[in-house]
């Protein structure tokens, strides 16, 4: 689905970095870690939905009691629903962002930063909304082509 919404375009400033991605790229958008994070924070919910229930059958627990369990719940709900339906969407637009960065963009960048720490932090500057990991492969790709220059 993510790879027909986003074809790949292979030129020649890419095609080093495009056979790397690709594999990312055609991966289902829910991965394990968001489906275990989902997961836990529902099972985190549903234990707050119970603890609640146990205050509200209590009988003499206040009204503060009751508003703070019933927050919790809502709030580790609505946060396993943002998780499921919008986690995706920040990795596609790094992808996308990715997909615009020249190797001429960040041989720039590299030749201005100290190190490998400094060019990513200098990446994340110079594209808004890329994200660390994207950045890191960015600086991994240009080390393979310039083995000489990162040691």
């Amino acid at each position: 689905m993510t790879a027909d919404r986003h074809p790949r375009v292979d030129s020649r400033s890419n095609d080093l970095r495009s056979g790397d991605r690709e594999s990312s790229a055609n991966r289902h958008p829910r991965d394990l870690q968001t489906v275990v994070v989902t997961a836990g924070t529902v099972i985190a919910g549903c234990g707050a939905l119970v603890l609640l229930g146990f205050e509200v059958l209590e009988g003499d627990s206040s009204v503060l009691d009751v508003l703070l369990w019933c927050a919790l719940v809502v709030l580790l709900f609505g946060a396993a629903a943002h998780q499921w339906w919008f986690a995706d969407r920040a990795a596609d637009r790094s992808r996308d962002i990715t997909e615009g960065v020249t190797d001429a963009d960040v041989e720039t960048l590299a030749r201005e930063s100290i190190g490998d720490v400094d060019l990513v932090r200098r990446l994340r500057v110079a594209f808004p909304g890329l994200n660390l990991r994207d950045a890191y492969e960015l600086v991994q790709d240009r080390k393979r082509r310039h083995p000489s220059e990162s040691a």
